[in-house]
This record gives C-alpha cells, structure tokens and sequence, in this order.
C-alpha cells in the first residue's frame, strides 16, 4: 500500500511539474551536491515549510525524494524493465496507472532500496511512442540523501550572505522614509498615495 501511495503521489508531483525541470528547481536553491546529484532547497510561500528534492546532471526529468525516486521520460510508458548495476535485467512489468499518468517510472519500496544499494540504473522503457532507454550514475545518491534527510540545511556561508543582503535592504528601506528620501520621490512626481503606503509615518506634503 505504501508503493501505491507514493506512486499516486508522484502522478500529482508531475502533473504539476514544468517539462524538463520542476518550478521548484527553477526557483529554489542548490545546497547540496556530491556526484552527479544535487539537492535544491526551496521553501512554500504560504506555511514556510521545507522541501528538499534532489536532482542529477544530465537528466533534469530524475527527482528524488526522502525514500522515492522518478524518471521523466519522453511518452507515455507500457512495460517497464529495470536493471542495478550488475545484476540481470528484470523481466518486464506493465507501467503503474500513476506512471502512465504523469509519462515517468516511479521507484519506492523495495525497488527504491535496491536503487540505494546499487552503483547505476537502466531502464528500458517501451512507450506508446517508441522506446526509451536511460541509465543513472548513482554515485553519490547516499550522500545526497543523508542531506535530504537532514533538512536540506542552508550552508553557513549563504546563510550569512542573505543576512547581509537583508541588512542591506532594510537599511536601504529606512534610508527612502527619511525626510530626505521621501523629498527625493516627490521631486520624481510618486503620487502621495504611494508615498503614504511606502512611508505610513512620513509627514504630509506641505498644502496637504
């Protein structure tokens, strides 16, 4: 049920998703690499929280997640054969509801395990458009997701260089509201409306 779950899970992920690479690769930011993978730490406008989602090089439709893995792939996938590192190819399964739904093949559960233990992944991907096949460089993925298990933390240098940036903001801020600053914009012709909303305690234009 788990695998269910996370599959279903996944449909939604890419269904929201931009082709190619996710918004939130787009407009997070990378804190983390080691191999070829690398993590992005964005956080939600609406309640603050963290997410952490990996990526690697090469191939911007892999995302990885805390205990899943997807590949994008061009088409909508039928049968699915898998392959780590040495071992034998699988025998061919037909594609989850979900992976046919959002065009990737999804792996968690054991199949997830299995990915964390091995050095590369094959896929062999029959599709209603063709054939696809993809191979993941996984060195690097236990690392990569020792960071994502951690919170995807902000290193310390970024940290303090948006603090800087903060600093210089709000100084930047308090400087335009001094008696000078607000002169400033009524010589550029800002209607007052704008100046009040800006400043709340500037003091009025003379006539005003």
């Amino acid at each position: 049920m788990k695998t269910v779950s996370l599959l279903s899970l996944f449909a939604v992920l890419w269904t929201l998703a931009a082709p190619g690479m996710t918004q939130e690769a787009r407009s997070g930011r990378a804190v983390f690499r080691s191999g070829d993978w690398y993590v992005v730490h964005s956080t939600q406008k609406a309640t603050g929280a963290v997410a952490c989602t990996g990526y690697q090089i090469g191939h911007p439709g892999a995302q990885l997640g805390k205990d899943s893995l997807s590949v994008k792939i061009a088409g909508e996938p039928k049968s699915i054969v898998l392959r780590f590192g040495d071992e034998p190819a699988r025998a061919p399964r037909p594609a989850q509801k979900a992976e046919a739904q959002a065009g990737a093949v999804m792996l968690a559960g054991a199949d997830f395990e299995q990915l964390r233990r091995s050095k590369t992944m094959e896929l062999d991907v029959a599709t209603a458009q063709g054939r696809v096949r993809e191979t993941l460089n996984l060195g690097g993925l236990d690392a990569t997701l020792k960071n994502i298990d951690a919170g995807c933390p902000l290193p310390a240098a970024l940290v303090r260089a948006e603090r800087k940036a903060q600093l210089a903001r709000e100084k930047a801020a308090k400087a335009r509201c001094e008696p000078a600053g607000v002169a400033r914009m009524r010589e550029k012709g800002v209607p007052e409306w704008r100046i009040a909303a800006t400043c709340p305690k500037a003091a009025p234009a003379p006539g005003r």
